[in-house]
């Protein structure tokens, strides 16, 4: 659903049974992140983050833009037990900012929003989907 397309993939199994192991083997195997210009994409200073979330417990796991119109999809996952308070700060003036399904579809779901950022309520071993529209 995020990357629609041919994917290719090396996998590597890590022994599951040793949690702090198991992440330490994967952020060695971790590819970092490459930013890239797409038409309708915020632009930011060099040095700013494009978004920040917090707290760490929460996981980025999709930043992409809108399969329709303008705008970003940040999708969030909280991997814990208990409900978890996120706040996702931009590095651009938010004009909008939309919760969403994973298909991209409009829910009610209730977001506090200022220019500068978005908390939202990520239930636990959820993904929550959000559209971020920048203004100007």
């Amino acid at each position: 659903a995020q990357a629609p397309g041919i994917l290719e993939a090396n996998l590597r199994l890590l022994d599951a049974h040793d949690s702090q192991r198991a992440a330490s083997d994967a952020r060695e195997v971790e590819i970092p992140l490459q930013a890239v210009t797409i038409s309708g994409t915020p632009c930011v200073r060099e040095g700013v983050a494009l978004v920040s979330l917090e707290p760490r417990t929460l996981v980025l796991s999709a930043l992409k833009p809108a399969e329709h119109g303008d705008g970003l999809i940040v999708r969030v996952q909280n991997p814990g037990n208990s409900s978890v308070r996120a706040v996702l700060r931009t590095g651009f003036a938010l004009a909008a900012a939309h919760a969403l399904r994973l298909d991209e579809s409009a829910t009610d779901e209730a977001l506090d929003a200022t220019p500068d950022w978005v908390s939202f309520e990520v239930p636990p071993h959820a993904l929550r989907t959000l559209l971020l529209v920048a203004s100007g």
